[in-house]
């Protein structure tokens, strides 16, 4: 019952970084003429999906200390914090967002992980 995003995946947070490394790769061999923007792109596609992480958390059998001590090591994450400076990320996402990942506020991202899952939830149960 449910789709992939409905169980816990221990390696999504790892994966989704490994994404953004080998395109960023490709990026920088093949698209010089339009680099700008294709980091544009994939700064928002990591950051978006970060909020998947979030949400994927609550899918765990982790309690809350647990969900903030992974919240606290995804934070810390480089080429998460990369994107945080990106032109593209900066117009895109909310900076109360930004300035959470950026000030490693675990509060916020934990309260936003959550409300994501119960949200979830209630459209699943309808």
């Amino acid at each position: 019952m449910g789709g992939f995003t409905s169980k816990y995946m221990p390696h999504l947070f790892n994966d989704m970084v490994n994404g953004y490394r080998i395109q960023k790769e490709v990026i920088d061999e093949y698209y010089l003429d339009t680099q700008q923007k294709e980091y544009d792109g994939i700064s928002i596609m990591l950051l978006n999906t970060f909020k998947t992480c979030l949400y994927n958390l609550f899918n765990s059998k982790f309690d809350k200390s647990e969900i903030e001590n992974l919240i606290e090591r995804y934070t810390s994450n480089e080429e998460l914090i990369e994107c945080l400076y990106n032109e593209g990320s900066i117009k895109y996402f909310l900076v109360e967002y930004l300035n959470a990942i950026r000030n490693k506020d675990i509060d916020y991202l934990y309260e936003l992980g959550k409300a994501m899952y119960k949200k979830r939830g209630l459209k699943w149960l309808l």
